[in-house]
């Protein structure tokens, strides 16, 4: 059976972020059915010798590539003043008919992205249910792949 590809969008700019990308990765380690691609994986060849718009430039146009061979876009949001490359990359898959899956904190959201999503699954600061949100988009992937 092949694997459904989803990209993973979220901010990870600080160590709460960070944290819950990593506990998503753990918690989906052996899904059969789901591979995950994390853009913040991506590291750009001799990045560090390139000026920051080429490396940008770079880092961009690897995500707009990843975001077209995903089968859908989960979005990790982190409230309505969160991450602009988070939000563009919600629109993007959006826009490109990708099926885009939204998760956010329980914080103020924004109307744009939520309107802009197939699904919203709502969690908690203790992320005691994200687990279960996981699996739940998982299955709905892959019902949809098997078709």
């Amino acid at each position: 059976m092949n694997k459904a590809r989803v990209y993973v969008a979220s901010p990870f700019f600080n160590d709460k972020e960070r944290r819950l990308l990593d506990d998503v990765k753990k918690m989906m380690a052996n899904n059969e059915e789901v591979e995950l691609y994390f853009p913040m994986s991506y590291k750009v060849p001799n990045g560090e010798e390139m000026p920051n718009h080429m490396w940008g430039l770079e880092v961009f146009q690897h995500d707009v590539e990843e975001i077209k061979k995903a089968d859908e876009v989960w979005v990790i949001s982190h409230g309505m003043y969160g991450d602009t490359g988070t939000a563009w990359e919600c629109g993007f898959a959006y826009g490109i008919g990708k099926v885009v899956r939204v998760i956010y904190l329980d914080t103020t959201q924004s109307l744009m992205m939520m309107n802009g999503c197939d699904d919203v699954y709502k969690l908690r600061e203790t992320y005691d249910e994200l687990e279960g949100i996981l699996l739940e988009a998982s299955d709905d992937i892959s019902d949809l792949v098997q078709k």
